[in-house]
């Protein structure tokens, strides 16, 4: 029994490209019942997301969070108890700030995954938008 080399599997299989058969690095849609890690700029562990439903242009998920989340878990508290009391003035300046965190997600894998905005996290959940050119 002869086995065939990966190249002439590629072939035979119409990937022409060796490299096809690697995972791909492009962002890829968010998938419900998925998990992925919540990073930081400094690409830091924050937490890992269940996602687990979507909802117009907004994703909803459970957030379990890891120690690194602990230093800027305040901030979501206070973006929370801003909204809750309707002070709308101090709301721009606490969401400036955690838009500044570069937070992201990626796979498990640690495959990149579209820019999100938007996000809120509290009580063992996650909300977020996926960025578009007009957000």
């Amino acid at each position: 029994m002869s086995r065939a080399s990966p190249s002439s599997l590629n072939v035979a299989l119409g990937n022409t490209n060796a490299e096809s058969s690697t995972p791909s690095q492009e962002p890829t849609e968010f998938a419900i019942g998925r998990s992925y890690r919540l990073r930081d700029s400094c690409n830091q562990t924050l937490g890992e997301v269940v996602l687990e439903r979507q909802r117009d242009d907004w994703r909803h998920g459970s957030f379990r969070e890891s120690a690194a989340f602990a230093a800027i878990k305040p901030l979501f508290e206070e973006h929370v108890e801003l909204v809750n009391n309707q002070v709308f003035a101090l709301v721009d300046d606490v969401e400036s700030k955690i838009a500044g965190l570069g937070l992201r997600l990626e796979t498990l894998q640690a495959q990149a995954m579209p820019a999100i905005v938007d996000v809120q996290i509290g009580c063992d959940s996650i909300s977020f938008r996926v960025k578009t050119e007009h957000s």
